[in-house]
This record gives structure tokens, sequence and C-alpha cells, in this order.
């Protein structure tokens, strides 16, 4: 029997690594990108995505969701398994795993210190739900919450989907980020609580796709705030603010100069020759995409993991779309209201006039 094999021609990078021919057996030469050989050869991936597919069949009800899902979604599946593209870390699921301070401390802390500007030392990892506003209300529930080593907390939110009311979700966060904080170190100190141990509580949101307003701003991606007084006091207010336009990033076609970009890559950029030159440049990087690959090992988990993940995308989907849709059509009520305010006002012109003609015949 002659050898064959299944290939995807990758793309990405070919404009500075040239294409591989392979020959098999059989005569039948194919083409493959260099970068997505030595990425399999680095990190162990399946050679092809025919022997991928034959993993992926020796469980039935992983091969059963894989084939739930669409056509889109298992090509993307097949890719990570051969290499042909890296793992999209801003999957919620794929995020927690290869980010959890409980275990790698050392990521998030060089993802966080990037960011803020700022050595950082995680003390511990904090329940992600939080502070109930009333009793009917549902619980602020955060990705990833962290205790810093000088006291404050920072809550880490990856959203793959833009909400709406984002300053206001911002608001919330930080607010539960605030009561909580004061709860537990007041619970802790008694009576020699005071204001002064309330540390900085951090709302950091990294978000694939930006909303209106973000997404455009001439070289910025990076948006960080605080509250400030317009006199010029200056009062240490303990909240702060993170906001990274993946998207704006990644369409800026930035380079590996620094280590933040090297982070921000990782969170942006899935291509073989991108992982390669990050690993070269950055060597701790290395540990992190060997834990994401050796997954991509276990088909069945993967594919569990990625159906997971598609459901609540759905999810969200679906609950942006009806936020979006109130708002628009709160919108379309304001505007109504503008409308009638001003046919009243015609209204009321109209029975003057008409009172006034009523009171001239009279006379």
């Amino acid at each position: 029997m002659e050898d064959f094999c299944i290939v995807k021609i990758v793309n990405s990078g070919w404009a500075f690594c040239p294409p591989v021919f392979i020959t098999f057996s059989g005569g039948i030469s194919i083409m493959i990108n260099s970068d997505v050989l030595k990425l399999r050869e680095k990190f162990h991936l399946f050679q092809n995505q025919e022997t991928a597919l034959a993993a992926v069949r020796r469980s039935a009800d992983a091969y059963y969701e894989f084939l739930s899902m669409d056509q889109e979604y298992r090509d993307q599946i097949l890719q990570f398994f051969t290499g042909e593209m890296g793992v999209k870390l801003t999957y919620d699921t794929f995020f927690k795993r290869i980010f959890r301070p409980d275990i790698c401390p050392e990521r998030l802390e060089g993802l966080l210190g990037a960011l803020l500007g700022e050595a950082v030392q995680v003390k511990g990892v904090l329940p992600n739900e939080g502070f109930r506003f009333s009793e009917k209300a549902s619980l602020v529930v955060m990705d990833i919450l962290v205790e810093l080593s000088d006291g404050s907390l920072v809550n880490v939110e990856i959203q793959k989907i833009p909400y709406a009311f984002p300053g206001q979700r911002c608001a919330c966060y930080s607010a539960d980020l605030v009561l909580r904080q004061y709860a537990r170190v007041k619970s802790e100190r008694g009576k020699s609580f005071t204001y002064g141990d309330i540390k900085n509580v951090y709302t950091v949101v990294l978000m694939e796709k930006s909303i209106r307003g973000i997404r455009g701003l001439s070289g910025q991606y990076i948006h960080r705030a605080e509250q400030r007084f317009d006199t010029g006091i200056r009062l240490p207010m303990v909240q702060k603010y993170v906001i990274v336009s993946l998207d704006s990033y990644r369409e800026q076609k930035h380079g590996l100069e620094t280590e933040l970009d090297a982070w921000l890559h990782l969170l942006t950029d899935e291509s073989p020759g991108t992982i390669l030159q990050i690993v070269e440049k950055y060597p701790k990087f290395e540990a992190i995409y060997r834990d994401v690959f050796e997954f991509m090992r276990k088909p069945e988990e993967v594919i569990h993991m990625f159906s997971e993940e598609l459901r609540i995308l759905d999810e969200n989907t679906i609950h942006y779309m009806i936020e979006k849709q109130k708002e628009e059509l709160d919108a379309v009520n304001q505007e109504l209201d503008a409308v009638n305010q001003e046919l009243d006002a015609v209204n009321q012109e109209l029975n003057a006039a008409n009172q006034e003609l009523n009171a001239a015949n009279k006379e």
C-alpha cells in the first residue's frame, strides 16, 4: 500500500520561512511550511492530520463531540494537534489552564508585571465568586483572582467577544474587589483595623475583540485608568483599571522588541514562525508552549474542553446580542421621548394660539 498523508498548507510565516517539499514512496510530493515541521519536532506533535484524527477516533465520545462541531472548528482542532497553528489562549478554559496561579504563579506574575509596569508577586489565589449585591442578585464571578504580596487584589478577565456596558462591568468588578478586601482585612485586624489597611485593587481586562471606542485608537492598545480629582489634589484612590485591546495590538503588527510584546504575541499570534521566534528570544516561554502542546497530545480532553468553550461562547454571544438590542431599543425610546416632548411643546403652542383666536372671535 502506498503511503499517504493529509496536510493543510499553512500560510503564516511563509514570507520568512521557505516551504519544504516532502516526497512519499508513492511518488506524491507535498509542500509544507518548514516552521510547522520544526514545531512538530520540538514539541513532539502529531505528524499529520490523519494520525491526529485516528487518535480522536479512539474515544467514541470525543469523536462524536468532534463530528458535532462546525467544520471550521474541526479544522482548527486538527491544526492545533499537528502544530499548523498554536492554540488560541484567549479561550477561557485554555487561559486558566496555562496561567493557573496556584501551579505556575510566575506566568501570571510575568504577564501582570509587564502590563502594570512593575514587578509583582502572587501571594495567593482567592475564590472567584465574590460579593452578592442583594439577596436575589447573582454573584459577581471572576476569571482569575489573586492577592499580591503587598495585599493588592488583581482580577484578570479574558473576553473573546465584546460586552455591552463595559465601563459599568468594570466598576462592578472593582467594587466587588474593594468590598471583598474590606470584609476580609477588617475581620483579620479586628479593632486595630484602619482604612489605611485597604490596598490597591486592579481590574485587568484582556479583550480579543474590542468594543467601539477602544479599537482603532491610533497606536493605543493598553488603556490604564484610575480615579483622579479635577482640582489636582492627590488622594490614594485604590481602584485601578487596565484594558488591553488585543485586536488593536495584532493589527499594528508589532515585533518582539520587549517581553511585553512576547506576552501579547502569546495571546494574539498562533503562527508557528512566531512561536519559534518567541521561544528563541525569550526562553522562559518554552515551558508555556510545552505545556500547551503537551495538552494537545490528549485529544479526548482537548475536544471536551473545546466543546465546552464553544458552548460558553454561544451563550455569551446570545447575552451580548440581547444586551445590544436592549441598548439600541433604549436609544430608540429616548429619541421617541424627545420627539414626543417636541410634539407636546408644539401642541401647547397650538392650544395657546387657539385660545387667543377664540378670545379674539368673542370680542
